[in-house]
């Protein structure tokens, strides 16, 4: 489970990457390390591959059957935020960056002010210091990670 308790009055922010939500985990979510309690959930909504059910009705379609489009289209996920390792004191606001910020979320708290956003790999890190495996096909994309930047 991915459950936060809200510690600040602006801890839910709607961003391109999903829903994110900050707060105090509980003793019964997910979260990994007990030492940093104060995370930030991300509710995260993608299209499903949509599936229509069908019912012969000689009157509607040429074909005669109805199609039925009641069924959800999106599938909602929760996980924490990749790339924020939390923080061992309370979380107050979240906000979304613009200009040449768009993109960036920036996440305050007790003794914390960061932004959290997604760098390409070759930007941030020294390749020759990390591996990343072997190079594939795709690796012609720009690879891109999450990191969180203290201010």
């Amino acid at each position: 489970a991915h459950t936060v308790l809200p510690t600040g009055g602006g801890n839910m922010l709607l961003t391109p990457y999903g829903l994110m939500v900050a707060g105090q985990t509980t003793s019964s979510t997910t979260w990994p390390d007990s030492s940093k309690p104060y995370t930030i959930a991300l509710l995260k909504a993608t299209l499903k591959k949509h599936h229509q059910s069908k019912s012969s009705r000689g009157d509607d379609d040429d074909d005669g059957v109805t199609y039925n489009y009641t069924d959800p289209i999106h599938d909602f996920n929760w996980s924490w935020l990749p790339g924020f390792n939390g923080h061992d004191e309370p979380l107050h606001a979240l906000s979304n960056g613009f200009g040449s910020y768009e993109g960036t979320v920036f996440i305050a708290g007790d003794n914390l002010v960061a932004k959290w956003s997604y760098k390409k790999r070759s930007d941030y890190f020294d390749d020759n210091k990390i591996s990343f495996g072997r190079a594939t096909a795709a690796d012609n994309q720009p690879d891109y990670v999450p990191i969180t930047e203290n201010l």
